[in-house]
């Protein structure tokens, strides 16, 4: 199984195991289709014909209320809809505000996508009113909170299915909301787990010995080719697309390292001031996305206090908060990415060029394994401790500024042993892009997901 691709668990509600086992994935053969009439078709007859097709499947995608969840599965509810596939996306109000900014151009293509708003029971669980994401929390104590809010919308979901005729076609929810199973089990609807996982993750945790790999769809982000798309992904950015895009254009062609550590980044700001440091003393042209959830004005104090946005506006770009991720790392000036190494940042950083990874807890030391030690287009900080999510205070400073600048410098320099990797994560680049077009691995596995889906629905209704 390609590690480079997001895993789809499919748990067939109810049991399918009369059913004959999937095919390898990447080896099957494409669905029989009217190719060549399509080509000569009209978009909006395309998509008639491609809703025919799929018999009206009704798609109920359920994301769970953190950016590096509810990022990619919006992306996948995309992606279904541009196969035909109807798709109503389970949200809240401020979730639906930020998030759905996405799929604006989408939707006004025609594709059919909608939102499904639910309120959120703020006071009940002890939530500040408008945090309905986890980076939007005051503090991670609140995460379990904001995790059972989310849950108690199960029966107003439910409420909701109870009306449709006919019910969905398929439920594709998160791997955490546990309730979703309960929900498909009661209704006798497919459930699809999206799991943000890699497989080199699910193999280092044995997840393959228990449970059956059905299909790998992704990378989810280049569904994106629209730089006002890119933009809008995830959250309404900090900068001007234009001003960012001027910058770049200023920059030769892979001279830049870009530094970002998450939408849940909370580093302390006596970690993120050597990571500055680094910045500053590599010499390097750079892009840092400042973020320290609730200690962000923190380290912006420092970074005023001690001029330094002025001493490197020469060669640095300073984005407050939210970045345009996708469009800056598509961009061609983007030499390297210091990441934390979550699946999504992974993922971009993959499809576009040579890595710095920084890990910090879950399963990303994992992925930094993947990236520097398995594809090899990645070089470590050296980062050994594992810093748990909520406890940064706890932390202090893991990397000296020495060990980033070496890090930094180490994949922006011309050394043979660099330019070797980069011709590596051209390469898986590549692979990436092509994974996703039509006839490609990932489109193939998409196309069949949605066939199996019509394939129970038809037995079901002929039952």
């Amino acid at each position: 199984m390609d590690p480079l691709f997001h895993l789809l668990n499919i748990l067939r509600t109810p049991s399918s195991a009369s059913a004959p086992p999937p095919q390898t994935p990447y080896h099957h053969p494409p669905l029989a289709m009217a190719v060549f009439s399509l080509i000569l078709l009209t978009k909006s007859q395309t998509l008639k014909m491609a809703l025919e097709q799929s018999h009206q499947l009704h798609f109920l995608v359920i994301p769970i209320g953190s950016p590096g969840h509810y990022i990619p599965t919006i992306d996948m509810a995309k992606l279904l809809a541009q196969h035909g596939v109807r798709v109503a996306i389970v949200t809240t109000p401020v979730n639906a505000l930020r998030f759905g900014s996405i799929l604006d151009q989408a939707i006004q293509s025609g594709l059919l996508i909608s939102f499904l708003e639910f309120q959120l029971p703020y006071m009940k669980f002890g939530i500040p009113e408008g945090c309905e994401s986890m980076d939007d929390l005051p503090n991670m104590g609140l995460a379990l909170d904001l995790f059972h809010a989310h849950s108690s919308l199960q029966q107003e979901v439910e409420q909701y299915i109870e009306k449709l005729h006919p019910k969905p076609s398929c439920i594709l929810s998160g791997s955490f909301l546990l309730w979703t199973a309960e929900t498909a089990n009661k209704f006798q609807i497919p459930r699809i787990m999206f799991d943000g996982m890699n497989c080199f993750t699910q193999m280092c945790n044995q997840v393959l010995y228990h449970s059956k790999v059905y299909e790998s769809v992704g990378p989810l982000s280049l569904c994106h080719k629209d730089a006002l798309e890119k933009v809008r992904r995830g959250n309404r950015s900090s900068i001007n697309k234009d001003e960012c895009i001027k910058w770049l254009d200023s920059q030769e062609n892979s001279s830049v390292i870009y530094a970002c550590l998450g939408s849940i980044s909370r580093v302390e700001p006596v970690q993120l001031i050597e990571l500055a440091l680094a910045l500053e003393s590599s010499k390097i042209p750079f892009i840092w996305v400042v973020r320290a959830g609730h200690k962000t004005e923190k380290i912006e104090k420092w970074i005023d206090k001690e001029g330094f946005e002025g001493r490197t506006k020469d060669r640095a770009l300073l984005i407050h908060r939210w970045s345009p991720q996708v469009l800056v790392l598509s961009h061609p000036a983007i030499g390297g990415f210091l990441t934390h190494c979550g699946w999504n940042s992974a993922l971009e950083g993959i499809s576009a060029g040579v890595m710095v990874t920084w890990p910090q807890f879950q399963e990303q030391f994992y992925n930094e394994k993947l990236l520097v030690q398995v594809l090899r287009i990645g070089v470590s900080v050296g980062a050994q401790k594992f810093v748990h999510l909520g406890e940064e205070e706890k932390s202090g400073v893991v990397v000296k500024s020495e060990a980033f600048r070496k890090a930094i410098e180490m994949v922006m320099e011309d050394a043979k042993e660099s330019e070797d990797r980069r011709k590596r994560a051209k390469e898986l680049g590549k692979m990436a892009n092509e994974a996703i077009e039509e006839g490609g691995s990932s489109h193939l596995n998409i196309t069949r997901l949605i066939q199996d889906i019509r394939n129970q629905s038809s037995t079901k209704n002929s039952s």
